[in-house]
């Protein structure tokens, strides 16, 4: 397995884990949510495709919690110090169809 492959596929696991983390049932869904390309969210769930800077901006636009350096390294923790009450709030905003106010 090639290094990038292996670097690509931590990053879709916790890529994974934050999607089931604000309970989207759906690839359409998460992506549709976040506004971005239906097949590159499925290959970077995938492990297939990483992300690019546009991707990166939109997740932290609709949840400025979400630490960056987790989701790309699996340093630290998925929500920022301070922030983990805004992932309650932005799960519950997900399940209500609402855009998050986070």
């Amino acid at each position: 397995m090639a290094r990038n492959q292996i670097k690509e596929i931590g990053f879709a696991q916790r890529l994974n884990e934050f999607k089931e983390r604000l309970s989207f049932q759906s690839t359409y869904d998460f992506a549709i949510y976040f506004n971005y390309s239906i097949t590159t969210t499925r290959k970077m769930l995938k492990g297939e495709h990483m992300p690019n800077v546009a991707f990166l901006y939109l997740l932290k636009n609709q949840y400025p919690g979400l630490n960056i350096n987790w989701l790309l390294f699996g340093i630290g923790e998925m929500a920022l110090p301070g922030y983990s009450d805004d992932m309650k709030k932005l799960k519950a905003s997900v399940k209500s169809g609402a855009k998050s106010q986070v």
